[in-house]
């Protein structure tokens, strides 16, 4: 009898474990993830439309370029809570740039973050003498030293990754 009390201890210390461990992991989740405030409530909960600049307008990214980058790392999934993924387009539409052309240097984009009318072409100018392997949204091209290639949008309304020889470096945001 004193030996089911031990296995019932011994199980009840170990679910508090496991939740306590979820919560911990749940809290450093949501602290990585831009943060949000009660009067955004009502906005889309994608990260679509998020930019109201007129087209061919660039805007001017409000602070520096580490917080593009942790930006770019840290895009919500669709399953992410409605605050993370409207944080994500508040962020979104405060660093994106309106262009027709995308420079990498030493693997970077510049913009990092971009938006391109979609189902349009755009330019990948690669600016270094090294060979550079380029994605963006499944596509995928080599583009050569010194050399710029066209690519085409995908359909309107999306976010997704662009890659530099494999890594994560921007995000392109295709637009209606």
């Amino acid at each position: 009898m004193a030996k089911n009390f031990v296995y019932i201890g011994i199980a009840v210390l170990a679910l508090i474990a496991v939740v306590l461990g979820y919560k911990i992991y749940q809290q450093k989740l949501t602290s990585t993830l831009p943060q949000t405030n009660q009067s955004t409530q009502n906005r889309p909960t994608t990260p679509t439309s998020v930019n109201q600049a007129t087209p061919g307008e660039a805007q001017t990214p409000s602070v520096d370029l580490g917080e593009q980058e942790r930006l770019v790392k840290s895009v919500p999934l669709p399953t992410a809570p409605l605050e993370a993924r409207i944080a994500f387009n508040d962020q979104l539409k405060k660093y994106e740039k309106e262009t027709g052309t995308i420079e990498i240097t030493n693997c970077k984009p510049l913009p990092l973050i971009f938006r391109v009318k979609g189902e349009t072409s755009f330019s990948i100018k690669n600016n270094d003498a090294v060979e550079y392997k380029i994605s963006v949204g499944g596509q995928k091209i080599t583009l050569a030293p010194n050399s710029m290639s066209t690519m085409m949008a995908g359909k309107a309304d999306g976010v997704t990754d662009i890659s530099c020889n494999g890594g994560v470096q921007g995000l392109v945001h295709f637009h209606q």
